[in-house]
């Protein structure tokens, strides 16, 4: 008897760099209000890595936002 099949939500993954990955959390606070800016502090504190600090980052935000 075979496996029964195993469903991905796969909407928010890409392959490529990590930051892309990373910037739909860093516009939450700022573009959608989605999450406190104390949170997503908490979040890149555990994560270890801020997205937002890097040069570029705008230009991230600005496509993350458009997508």
């Amino acid at each position: 008897m075979s496996a029964p099949p195993v469903l991905f939500d796969l909407e928010r993954c890409v392959v490529g760099p990590p930051e892309w990955d990373l910037v739909s959390t860093a516009i939450k606070p700022t573009g959608f209000n989605w999450v406190t800016a104390e949170e997503y502090r908490a979040f890149c504190k555990h994560y270890r890595h801020d997205v937002t600090t890097l040069w570029g980052s705008r230009t991230l935000h600005l496509s993350a936002e458009l997508r």
